[in-house]
C-alpha cells in the first residue's frame, strides 16, 4: 500500500475535510468541514494512547525481561518498538502534540484541523495538516492572498522527531508527509528524548513561529516585485518547461497556458504589475486550475478536484512549484 495508513478492521485510520478535496486514495473518514482537536482524533482513530512498557526476550526459560529497554505500546494498534530507557511520551502524544500545533496557528480550541492519520501497520507515525489563516501580500496594493498550512508529524519508532512546519503540500499519506517535511524552509523539531526544558522551549518557539513564516513568506514576495517580470517567467519557464527539439506538444502547450496566464490571468502583469510576483501567480494558477488532473475521468470529477484545496498540491506539484519560485528569484 503506497500510502501506508493504518487499518484498523479493515478501515483506514485517516480523516480529511472532503470541502478542500478527496485524497489520492480515497480511503479513510469523510468530515465536513475543518475540525476541532476531539473530533478529529476520533474519526482519524488518533485517539488512542501511547505508553512505555518493559520488553521482554523469549528464552529457553521463557520470557524474561530485558533490562535498560521499554517499549512503545498504542492502547488501539498494540506494541510497536523497543526504545530506549531516554525515550519520553511525556508531553507528546498525538493529541499533545496536535494541539500545540492548534496553537502555532493561532487557533487552539477551534476546528483548523484539514487531515490527521496513523501510519504503518502499529500506527508507529502520526501526522496531521492544519490551515493557517491567509496570509495578504501587499494589502495596500494588489492585496494577493496565499493560502498555506501547517505540518505536524512524529512517530513513535524512532524514526521521526516531533517536527512542525509550514507547508503547501497537503498530508494525505507517508509519501505527502515526507515531501511536507523534506522542503520546510523554517521548522521546529524535538527528539522524542528531549528534557521538560527543552519541550518548554519548543512551546515558546511555537508562539512565534508563524510570524517568522509569515515574515518570510512576504520577504520572498516583496522580493518577487521588484523583479522583471517577463525575464522572471522565462526562467520559470525554462525550468518546468524547457525548449528544444525533444520538447513535447504538451509540454509547449502548457508553456503556452502558463504565459497567456501571465498576460491575461486573474493576476496578471497588468493588474499586479510586470513583475516576478505576476510571474509566480501565472504558475501557481495553472497548477491550481490548468494543470492536468490525475485520477479524474469525468467532468464532475474534475470539477470536485478543482476545488479551494486544490492549492494545498500534492508532491510532485509542490516540488515543480519550489523550482519554480527558486528560478524566480534566481533573478535577485
Amino acid at each position: 500500500m503506497s500510502h501506508n495508513l493504518t487499518h484498523l478492521d479493515g478501515k483506514a485510520q485517516f480523516a480529511y475535510n472532503a470541502q478542500r478535496g478527496d485524497p489520492w486514495h480515497r480511503l479513510g473518514t469523510r468530515v465536513t468541514g475543518d475540525q476541532t482537536l476531539a473530533a478529529m482524533l476520533e474519526a482519524s482513530g488518533c485517539d488512542d494512547t501511547i505508553t512505555l512498557e518493559p520488553a521482554y526476550a523469549m528464552t529457553s526459560e521463557g520470557f524474561v525481561e530485558i533490562p535498560g529497554t521499554r517499549a512503545t505500546v498504542s492502547s488501539k494498534y498494540g506494541p510497536i518498538k523497543a526504545v530506549g530507557t531516554v525515550y519520553s511520551v511525556n508531553g507528546q502524544q498525538r493529541r499533545d502534540l496536535a494541539r500545540l500545533a492548534s496553537e502555532i496557528v493561532g487557533r487552539s480550541g477551534e476546528a483548523c484541523f484539514d487531515t490527521m492519520g496513523a501510519i504503518g501497520e502499529h500506527g508507529e507515525k502520526f501526522f496531521a495538516y492544519l490551515r493557517f489563516e491567509d496570509l495578504v501580500i501587499d494589502p495596500n496594493g494588489i492585496a494577493d492572498i496565499i493560502k498555506r498550512g501547517l505540518i505536524v508529524a512524529t512517530s513513535y519508532d524512532m524514526t521521526w522527531t516531533n517536527t512542525f512546519g509550514a507547508t503547501n503540500v497537503r498530508a494525505v499519506c507517508e509519501n505527502t508527509v515526507r515531501m511536507g517535511m523534506g522542503n520546510l524552509s523554517q521548522a521546529i523539531k524535538v527528539k522524542h528524548t528531549a528534557d521538560a526544558a527543552e519541550r518548554v522551549g519548543q512551546a515558546a518557539a511555537a508562539v512565534g513561529y508563524a510570524a517568522a513564516v509569515e515574515a518570510q513568506v512576504q520577504e520572498r514576495a516583496e522580493t518577487m516585485l521588484r523583479l522583471d517580470g517577463e525575464a522572471a517567467l522565462t526562467r520559470a519557464l525554462d525550468a518546468l518547461w524547457p525548449e528544444g527539439e525533444t520538447a513535447s506538444a504538451v509540454s509547449m502547450n502548457e508553456r503556452a497556458t502558463v504565459r497567456r496566464l501571465y498576460e491575461e490571468g486573474p493576476l496578471n502583469a497588468e493588474l499586479v504589475g510586470p513583475n516576478g510576483w505576476a510571474a509566480h501567480n501565472a504558475v501557481t494558477e495553472f497548477f491550481g486550475y490548468f494543470a492536468p488532473i490525475r485520477g479524474a475521468g469525468s467532468d464532475a470529477e474534475r470539477q470536485h478536484k478543482r476545488t479551494e484545496a486544490a492549492v494545498a498540491w500534492d508532491s510532485r506539484t509542490a516540488a515543480k512549484m519550489i523550482r519554480a519560485s527558486e528560478a524566480i528569484l534566481a533573478g535577485v
